[in-house]
């Protein structure tokens, strides 16, 4: 995605404010830019896009919201509270450790908390949510509702490798060269007919056997008959008168 994406938001005055984003930014996060920066309360409004309200938990890789596009403040009929989540870390050996926890609880606290001797063994710790990865200082500036959770049940991922792993051993596959036999092998291997032919043309027994009668035929003497002298012609010559 283009690193220079940005979006419009209209707000309630009349305003015009251009945040710029990224993929791992999510509406809640614009919505307080612009707030923050006309004095209003985040948690009183909304987002809407074509008249549509946006869940502020998304991210905008998800949205499918296009580059410039115009977003615009609405008031909310109640104003929005934030509720404990229900979290899940799940470790690569498959083990699972769950907690409840205020939205507003930074990434490693949430990993000290939950598992902290798993934590503090891992060299390159990353969490992984929604396919996006964060690590080394996001750990300890983003909150789990700058990432998108902010109430109900959700799973992170913490795994130990190399960020720049991560991102090219995903949906990555090399196949395999076809081993190359050596020709001696590949003569051994070539099948031999029964009759020791090298690929020509076989004689079989049926052969044979049809063969010697044709030439006991051809052996054998034929009746030759006597020369007869012609008979001659009873045929009577007209006289002339």
């Amino acid at each position: 995605m283009d690193s220079n994406k940005k979006v419009i938001v209209l707000t309630v005055n009349g305003r015009r404010q251009t945040v710029p984003v990224t993929p791992s930014t999510t509406i809640l996060q614009v919505l307080e830019t612009v707030c923050t920066k006309h004095k209003f309360e985040s948690d009183e409004f909304g987002l809407k896009h074509h008249n549509k309200a946006l869940d502020v938990s998304q991210m905008i890789r998800f949205s499918g919201l296009p580059n410039n596009c115009t977003l615009e403040m609405f008031p909310l009929e109640t104003k929005r509270t934030s509720q404990n989540v229900d979290l899940c870390i799940q470790l690569e050996s498959g083990e699972r450790f769950q907690d409840t926890v205020p939205p507003s609880t930074i990434l490693v606290d949430c990993l000290k908390k939950l598992c902290p001797n798993q934590f503090g063994a891992m060299k390159n710790p990353v969490v992984v949510y929604m396919r996006t990865e964060f690590y080394g200082n996001d750990l300890s500036s983003k909150c789990l509702k700058d990432i998108g959770i902010n109430q109900g049940r959700s799973l992170i991922r913490l795994v130990d490798k190399n960020p720049e792993e991560l991102k090219t051993q995903a949906n990555v596959y090399v196949p395999l060269k076809p081993s190359e036999k050596p020709k001696e092998e590949e003569a051994k291997a070539a099948p031999k007919s029964k009759h020791g032919g090298a690929g020509g043309f076989s004689i079989t027994k049926d052969l044979i056997e049809k063969i010697k009668p044709s030439q006991k035929e051809d052996n054998e003497p034929r009746d030759q008959s006597p020369n007869r002298d012609p008979q001659p012609s009873t045929s009577k010559g007209v006289s002339s008168q």
